[in-house]
């Protein structure tokens, strides 16, 4: 028969969760700022000749016109991503993808030679999530190959910022419920048989 844990131990065990959850909700709210303030990743694939548009979102980023978040923004048109040939470096691109929070697919009008349809099965590896923006005034028939159940997202500041929050969002909630779920009470040493 199982020793039932007499109610001192219940009171100490109670106590002790109390002093964790404290420390927790403490470290949460902790956290939660220190993950705002901590810079937000995006990387975005966009065709060449959607540079004018890719360049418009860099400008949002580096004004903060995304929320109070600092976001970095990288492309697969960036030079470091490439070798002198103008070869994209897998390895490169990667470690790029790993670091992002997020990944954005910027269609245009021209999606035959979309870098999407090249390397969408890298994406896949590196389970991050992806959405699509579609440039404003184009052709909504004419997308990139292999976008099947990928979020569209509106050409603007305020949907990378509430992506940028959903993220955030989830991320105490995970936290949260960690705290929620208390440890369960220790077993007394003591065997008592009635």
């Amino acid at each position: 028969m199982e020793a039932i844990p007499s109610s001192s131990e219940i009171n100490q065990h109670k106590q002790l969760i109390d002093k964790e959850v404290n420390e927790q909700t403490i470290a949460v709210s902790e956290s939660r700022d220190t993950f705002k303030r901590r810079k937000q990743k995006i990387f975005v694939f966009s065709t060449k000749n959607d540079l004018k548009y890719l360049n418009k979102i860099k400008r949002w980023c580096k004004r903060q016109k995304c929320g109070p978040h600092y976001v970095s923004l990288s492309s697969i048109n960036d030079r470091n991503l490439k070798s002198r040939n103008g070869r994209i470096i897998k390895s490169r691109l990667n470690s790029q993808l790993q670091e992002a929070n997020f990944v954005v697919i910027l269609v245009g009008n021209e999606n035959t030679q979309h870098p999407w349809n090249i390397y969408y099965q890298m994406v896949n590896t590196v389970q991050k999530a992806v959405y699509f923006m579609r440039i404003p005034y184009t052709d909504k028939t004419s997308s990139p190959k292999n976008m099947e159940g990928i979020t569209q997202i509106a050409y603007n500041p305020n949907a990378i910022d509430k992506k940028i929050r959903e993220m955030i969002d989830k991320d105490t909630e995970a936290i949260i419920s960690n705290i929620i779920n208390p440890k369960p009470i220790p077993k007394s040493d003591e065997s008592s048989e009635e």
